[in-house]
């Protein structure tokens, strides 16, 4: 992002919950109405301010370690 945008992020927050397809997202994906899914919405911040949200794309991915 700090090479496209010029921007750099110094915090990032991703919240996933489960959700039901509407029938505009439903029919863009040749979903069923009401089929299950993930709503993934991951936001940016820089020097404390939410600077831009979004789901992510292909491009992204996502780890998660935990150590118990």
């Amino acid at each position: 992002m700090a090479e496209r945008h010029g921007v750099v992020f110094d915090e990032t927050v991703q919240v996933i919950r489960p959700t039901m397809l509407d029938g505009s997202v439903a029919e863009l994906l040749d979903a069923e109405l009401g089929s299950p899914a993930l709503e993934i919405i991951r936001r940016y911040s820089s020097a404390g301010t939410s600077v831009y949200g979004a789901s992510p794309s292909s491009s992204l991915s996502l780890r998660a370690e935990m150590t118990l």
